[in-house]
């Protein structure tokens, strides 16, 4: 769905039914089924990524599910599972579809202190990437499903 948006094709019927599949996918608790509590919210957090590049409103329902299960899965130290590529993933998925900036820093928080002193995160490159996306994510302005 990511990559039909960016090349100008998610009205297309490929990208609708890529949407029709992550809508129908949602749990009656608002995340998406996975064998472990990882994997559900990386899952869940990939699906509300995915769901935010269509911009007629269908999703808009399934956003807010999403967005608010990965808020309730977050712990009390501001990360997800205590790890930090699901807690990256997670603020790059879940900030942009809150209004309040104070929550969006606060959010923001947990990844700029995980940095390591070379400037990096675990010294992994992938995992520094996706660090580095979810601080930018935080400069962006929020926006809202339809």
């Amino acid at each position: 769905m990511i990559a039909l948006a960016r090349a100008g094709q998610g009205a297309g019927t490929p990208a609708s039914d890529a949407r029709a599949y992550l809508m129908a996918s949602l749990q009656s608790d608002g995340g998406v089924a996975a064998r472990t509590d990882a994997l559900r919210v990386e899952y869940s957090a990939a699906a509300l990524y995915a769901l935010q590049t269509t911009g007629d409103g269908s999703a808009a329902t399934t956003i807010r599910a999403l967005s608010a299960w990965l808020l309730q899965r977050q712990r009390a130290d501001g990360s997800w599972q205590g790890d930090t590529y699901l807690t990256a993933f997670s603020v790059i998925a879940v900030v942009p579809t809150m209004s309040d900036q104070a929550v969006r820093r606060r959010r923001l928080g947990l990844s700029a202190r995980q940095q390591g002193a070379a400037g990096s995160w675990q010294d992994d490159p992938f995992l520094t990437a996706v660090a580095l996306r979810a601080l930018s994510v935080g400069s962006a302005s929020p926006r809202r499903p339809r």
